[in-house]
């Protein structure tokens, strides 16, 4: 995938879509939210950035195909205590355009991220993420100087436990040929009746279905003794209606790698409907988890 690859699909009628439905989105951040695009080896990332300028930062990556533009709720919360930086994946749908010379390995994710937040000015900061996010985000807290000093992580997918057998079935469809209409059915059955945004929801379809994305990288769970490296206070938010794994299981997987790790189940959440929904119950737990002191050793 190239820059001119990403035009092209720009220039197309589901590319006009997907950035419409995208920019949408964006009209309901904060006032004050501005975008920067951060030029690295594998391409430029784009970062969705408000809150208050003197703020503790906050690093927000999404699950895949979600997009920083899925944040919205959360970062008109953040932004009165903090300095927020929504990061679309390199290599992934939204407004980050790679190079030819993809993010082929660990080191070279955990050197993109850290030329991403360096570019950013920050050095010492909190991330929230959600699924691939956290993925991303753990894998990152386990090896030296992340300087990640808190870390929370909704309904972190293959960090602590696998997928269940029920989920990858019925996303098999989505992974050998994805259309719109399958994925609107496939997060219309994991949220089970929970409404999430329809303009989210289209970016999502249409990213799915359309969108010219590289092999993503997937870090490995990690060891306990992996774990047990992370200097980062940890917080993992596990939505009770979620059908990519059981809450309960990754509750258990917690305790026993991470045992100072703070456990928070949100009963009326799915996998999918977070961080969007319910965006009321998701900002007070991460404000609450942002405002712990960090863990000492």
């Amino acid at each position: 995938m190239s820059r001119q690859t990403i035009r092209q699909f720009a220039d197309s009628a589901a590319g006009e879509r997907f950035f419409g439905a995208y920019d949408s989105l964006l009209e309901h951040w904060p006032p004050d939210t501005e975008t920067r695009d951060v030029l690295t080896e594998h391409g430029t990332t784009h970062v969705n950035v408000c809150g208050s300028p003197n703020g503790r930062p906050v690093i927000l990556l999404p699950g895949a195909g979600a997009t920083s533009a899925v944040f919205g709720s959360l970062a008109w919360r953040l932004g009165h205590t903090h300095r927020v930086f929504a990061i679309d994946l390199m290599g992934d749908v939204g407004r980050s355009v790679p190079h030819a010379d993809r993010i082929a390995s660990i080191a070279a994710l955990h050197g993109w991220f850290d030329a991403v937040v360096g570019a950013l000015g920050v050095h010492d900061f909190d991330v929230v993420a959600h699924s691939y996010g956290a993925m991303v985000a753990v894998s990152r807290a386990v090896a030296p100087d992340s300087g990640i000093a808190r870390l929370i992580l909704l309904d972190p997918t293959s960090v602590f436990t696998g997928l269940s057998a029920s989920y990858l079935l019925r996303a098999l469809p989505l992974l050998t040929m994805p259309t719109e209409r399958r994925q609107r059915a496939f997060v219309e059955w994991e949220c089970a009746g929970i409404a999430v945004d329809p303009t989210w929801m289209s970016v999502l379809a249409i990213g799915a279905a359309d969108f010219p994305r590289q092999r993503p990288v997937v870090p490995k769970k990690p060891s306990k003794v992996e774990f047990a490296a992370i200097t980062a206070d940890v917080s993992v938010v596990l939505a009770g209606r979620s059908k990519a794994h059981s809450a309960s299981n990754v509750a258990r997987r917690v305790d026993e790698v991470l045992p100072r790790a703070r456990v928070v189940l949100l009963d009326t959440a799915s996998h999918h409907s977070l961080p969007l929904e319910p965006a009321d119950d998701v900002a007070r737990i991460v404000i609450d988890c942002l405002a712990h002191p960090r863990r000492s050793d």
